[in-house]
This record gives structure tokens, C-alpha cells and sequence, in this order.
């Protein structure tokens, strides 16, 4: 598994973070073009997120939390190589 150190977090792509943990978007490696189709979809850097699935075989699959409610919302599905460019530090793990 590879891993990035940023201050005393560790960071880890999205599709090595395990299901049913909590999670924040720190950082999104990508053009212009992928961080603004992800942030339409509600994935920015900031974002906290709860993995529903893992990818391996099929996509990983995220439910939005809501930053003002903590409630979850809707859920997204990313294939596997948008999925290693976006960058997270596990909050908790389910």
C-alpha cells in the first residue's frame, strides 16, 4: 500500500481506504477537468465521506456526508483509477 506523509497524517488513496470507514478528502491528484467533475458530484478536498464499498472487483462506492447535518447522503460510484487520485486521512473505522 502506498502512503503519503503530510505533517502527522497519513494519507491513503481512496481505494485502499477500508469499508464502512469515515473519511476526509485531503487532497485530489488531477486536472482541472476531474476536480470539477468531483466536486459536482460533492467530492472536494475537505469533504468527509463514509466508504460503502471498496473497489476490487467493481467501483468504490462513497456516501456524501453533509457538513452542516453530519447526516449521509447520496451515494457515488468510482471506478478504481479515480479512486487512487483522490488522497484521505481516515477519521474512524467502521
Amino acid at each position: 500500500m502506498r502512503t503519503s506523509k503530510g505533517g502527522n497524517e497519513e494519507l491513503v488513496p481512496l481505494a485502499y481506504a477500508r469499508e464502512g470507514s469515515l473519511v476526509q478528502i485531503v487532497r485530489i491528484v488531477g486536472g482541472h477537468g476531474l476536480i470539477r467533475r468531483l466536486r459536482d458530484l460533492g467530492l472536494y478536498e475537505g469533504a468527509h465521506i463514509r466508504v460503502v464499498k471498496s473497489p476490487g472487483p467493481g467501483p468504490a462506492i462513497v456516501s456524501l456526508i453533509d457538513p452542516l447535518t453530519g447526516n449521509v447522503g447520496r451515494r457515488v460510484a468510482l471506478g478504481f483509477g479515480v479512486a487512487m487520485k483522490i488522497l484521505v486521512r481516515v477519521v474512524s473505522h467502521g
